[in-house]
């Protein structure tokens, strides 16, 4: 049976999360195969025509590959998949939407939690049930300032960018990796993902393992 740990990441170095750190831990893992959470067009970006990223993942990925042969797969994908044509406007709503959010001391003061535990304790503090806590606890905060915004814009800006497309996102990403497991022999493979991502991608994982007939043995790093 194919073996793929799964880590939680964020996307730019924080403190003890940084890409020395990661490179420690995936050099620890040995994956022959790493499922990157990507689109398919950054990835060609960023490898294919070299253009530099801020993406921590992907700065620690190309140190990887400076030392080791792998695979390295794109898993993800972004609005295209939603049929929105007027990208720019969404992500406009998006980044207004973060800036109502940043009114809020409540909020603000999680975010400031968020960035001083990964600062201080990096990927252990992102892969463990702490982190998923925090999150949890962004999550309530933002909706209820959605509630008590009572804004129409708002309302739809936050069910679009932390529903469906949060949602689907996450069901292309394990799609792609047990379509491509089907088809593919291999022992070890890694999987990263954003922090935000990992409650919810696990319990998904776990119903997918249910539902389908592929099995993969996963490992949630930090437990």
């Amino acid at each position: 049976m194919s073996n793929i740990t799964l880590i939680s990441t964020i996307h730019k170095e924080n403190g003890k999360c940084n890409s020395d750190e990661l490179l420690k831990i995936i050099e620890s893992i040995s994956p022959e195969i790493i499922f990157e959470e990507c689109t398919p067009s950054d990835f060609h970006r960023y490898y294919q025509e070299k253009i530099p990223t801020a993406s921590l993942e992907v700065n620690t990925v190309k140190k990887y590959l400076r030392n080791y042969q792998i695979e390295h797969i794109p898993v993800d994908t972004y609005f295209a998949t939603y049929k929105i044509l007027d990208i720019c406007s969404i992500k406009k709503e998006f980044d207004i939407m973060l800036c109502i959010f940043d009114n809020y001391d409540e909020y603000c003061f999680l975010q400031e939690e968020l960035f001083s535990m990964t600062c201080r304790n990096g990927f252990d503090f992102l892969n463990s049930k702490q982190s998923d806590e925090l999150f949890d606890q962004i999550r309530i905060v933002e909706e209820k300032i959605v509630k008590h915004r009572n804004d129409e814009k708002l309302s739809r800006a936050y069910k679009l960018f932390n529903g469906k497309i949060k949602d689907k996102r996450e069901d292309i990403i394990i799609n792609n990796i047990y379509n491509y497991s089907k088809e593919h022999e291999y022992d070890q493979a890694l999987l990263y993902i954003g922090a935000e991502h990992r409650k919810s991608i696990i319990k998904k994982i776990e119903k997918y393992e249910i539902q389908k007939k592929t099995k993969l043995n996963w490992t949630f790093y930090g437990g």
